[in-house]
């Protein structure tokens, strides 16, 4: 028994145990045991004194990998000159290991295989994009190194914003030793494997913890990476060198249509975009600024966009914004920070379209906001402050052609002012809304619609809604309801209800009183019906409660009843429990 073995100051392995056994000639080994880093090991083996001294083992290490099992079988049978070694990997990874081993030789093997299957980063690393990578290694020793080939497929590639890897094929060549290793004849496909047109190609370097790349972009299509993109065939030359303290990176993209130029380094905790310039004929974007990433997290961001056509970039409405940002601040916990934008001579879908901002905002707290925004006739304004007690943040709008706003999906007109009060913990809010059609996006329609809203967020605060609401519809259904009116009158604790809609051929009226219980953010709400009435075209179907029933609502579950029906005017009479 050996309680540890160091090399070195490190422990290569403790508590170990084993059975020696010889003949003079067969000399075993059995019952190993050891503590590794990488687990546990049990092995047995058997090698015989005489030349060519054939030699038997078998061995297993029980890890884990990213918190995940991970076991490893080992198995050796040969000469000791030449001994093949095979291991075998099963748990959170699959694989397979092929290792010629040359102890006797100046180079400690002359062949390595290997092959690992059903590899996802998501598995290992948390906010990773998800993939199914293949990956096959195939070295010999070269000088005092080794040199080979490796190709990583990835089954399953996808844009990032779907949490998926967009690189479907990356191989090339390796050569080095442990102070360097270089890759060369780099190939990364993006997208589908059968496109060929979208990839990377170039090669890189490893040396003293840091990892260079020099490659070249063929083709490359944005819409691979972020699937709101347009499809682009950029091409031009990328640089990255990364480091544990240090990295950088520069492009230089350009296709028939688009330009794309950044430049970025990080050190000393201290990310610094010190370019970045998107054109598109005449439409361009560029911006610059940096951020701590420590302690101060403070930032500093500046841009312009001229004639800037989002649609030309993304799937985005068309438009021709002239405008210049910026914003500083820190963005730590309970740091301010200051923004403001000026759009001036620009159009959104046709429309005149300009605007002011600024806001000066401590998350959830709003020191002071001034925002103007004109889009043809339509105007939004917010003013004001929100988070202390006696702030008011007031939001107008005033938007009698929303169809000039048509490729947002908008239609109609709404009219209408906010005033939003308080702290985070108890704000207020109290709203008044009307239109006298509104399309929606998803082609939601509503005519003839009113609110009146008071709400705060203490429990015994006042809560009053009036709602009414002449049609609400689709294109396909244009009288999903009808003659909506919905008031609610008390205290968060304690209000009443009335509600009356028709449907169809169909009328529902009822009534309930009830409250909040606790905050009503928490949506737990427990009261009962105190009336309901159905009133159809088939006077079969008419029904009434003939007496108040229980009703408790919480996001988890619902509960109704029990509850007494009855039919009018035929006479039947039913009990109904529900949740």
């Amino acid at each position: 028994t050996i309680s540890e073995i160091r090399w070195n100051d490190h422990s290569l392995a403790r508590d170990i145990s084993a059975q020696l056994d010889s003949d003079g000639r067969q000399h075993r080994l059995v019952k190993l045991s050891a503590t590794l880093d990488a687990g546990q090991l049990t092995a047995d083996g058997k090698i015989d004194g005489a030349a060519p001294f054939a030699t038997t083992a078998t061995a297993h290490i029980a890890s884990q990998l990213a918190e995940q099992p991970l076991e490893v079988a080992i198995q050796a049978d040969g000469r000791l000159a030449t001994l093949p070694l095979r291991a075998h990997a099963s748990g959170c990874l699959q694989g397979q290991a092929d290792i010629t081993l040359t102890p006797f030789a100046a180079t400690p093997f002359t062949q390595a295989r290997v092959a690992l299957s059903g590899l996802d980063p998501a598995d290992w690393m948390d906010g990773a994009p998800r993939a199914t990578l293949d990956v096959e290694l195939d070295a010999q020793p070269h000088d005092d190194g080794l040199r080979g080939i490796f190709e990583i497929r990835n089954r399953q590639p996808g844009p990032l914003d779907r949490q998926r890897l967009p690189i479907s094929l990356l191989r090339g060549r390796l050569a080095g030793d442990e102070a360097a290793l270089q890759f060369s004849a780099l190939d990364a496909r993006l997208g589908p494997l059968q496109r060929t047109d979208n990839r990377l190609s170039g090669d890189g370097r490893w040396q003293d913890g840091q990892l260079t790349l020099s490659l070249q972009a063929h083709g490359l299509d944005a819409a691979t990476l972020a699937s709101q993109l347009r499809p682009t065939a950029f091409s031009g030359p990328l640089r990255a060198e990364l480091g544990a303290q240090t990295q950088s990176l520069s492009l230089d993209l350009k296709e028939p249509r688009f330009s794309l130029r950044a430049g970025a380094a990080y050190e000393k905790q201290r990310l610094r975009l010190s370019q970045l310039d998107i054109a598109a004929g005449n439409a361009r974007l560029s911006a610059e600024g940096e951020v701590d990433v420590g302690t101060d997290r403070a930032f500093r961001l500046a841009g312009q966009l001229q004639r800037f056509d989002p649609a030309r970039f993304a799937r985005l409405p068309s438009a021709d914004i002239n405008a210049r940002f910026k914003a500083q601040g820190r963005l730590a916990s309970g740091a301010p920070v200051d923004a403001s934008f000026d759009i001036t001579d620009s159009r959104f879908a046709g429309q005149p379209l300009s605007g002011r901002g600024q806001i000066v905002a401590n998350w959830p707290q709003i020191q002071r906001a001034d925002i103007v925004l004109n889009a043809g006739a339509n105007q939004l304004q917010a003013t004001g402050a929100f988070g202390r007690a006696n702030d008011v943040l007031t939001l107008r709008i005033d938007a009698p052609q929303l169809s000039q706003l048509a490729p947002l999906g908008l239609d109609g007109d709404l009219h209408g002012e906010a005033e939003l009060r308080g702290s985070r913990e108890q704000p207020a809010l109290s709203a008044r809304l009307r239109s006298r059609q509104l399309t929606l996006p998803g082609a939601i329609r509503l005519r003839g619609a009113e609110l009146q809203a008071t709400l705060a967020g203490a429990p015994a605060a006042p809560l009053h809604l009036n709602l009414q609401l002449a049609r609400l519809g689709k294109a396909d259904t244009p009288d999903l309801l009808r003659d909506l009116q919905l008031r609610v009158d008390g205290s968060n604790t304690r209000h009443s209800l009335q509600a009356s809609v028709a449907h169809s051929q169909h009328q529902l009226t009822l009534s309930a009183d009830g409250g909040f219980d606790g905050a009503p953010s928490a949506g737990r709400w427990r009261g009962q019906l105190l009336t309901a009435e159905l009133q159809a075209e088939d006077a079969a179907r008419n029904f009434r409660l003939n007496a108040p029933a229980a009703l408790a609502i919480s996001p988890q579950s619902w509960q109704f009843g029990p509850a007494q029906l009855v039919g009018t005017p035929l006479d039947w009479q039913a009990t109904l429990h529900a949740g």
